[in-house]
């Protein structure tokens, strides 16, 4: 299970450089799956397919004076391709 550490800095931008930042941990999930084809004696062929699934939460405000609350989901869809050698 995969834990998510998303950190918002909102004081790089024109319309929230009176904003604080803050830090959230998430715990989140992730699937996949895969095939792997063997080319020589010690070297796989591999594709897979990953989706990894997060639910930040922090707070935006203005110097402690209004806390705005603000949750994402966070979703990522990744193909991998590539060669290993395994001994």
């Amino acid at each position: 299970m995969p834990v998510f550490k998303t950190t918002v800095t909102p004081r790089t931008t024109a319309e929230f450089r009176n904003h604080d930042g803050d830090t959230d941990f998430s715990v989140g999930y992730k699937l996949g799956g895969g095939l792997a084809f063997q080319v020589a004696p010690n070297l796989m062929l591999f594709a897979e397919y990953r989706y990894i699934h997060s639910k930040p939460r922090w707070t935006c405000a203005i110097r402690d004076l209004n806390r705005t609350p603000v949750r994402l989901d966070l979703d990522t869809h990744a193909a991998v391709l590539g060669l290993s050698a395994r001994w």
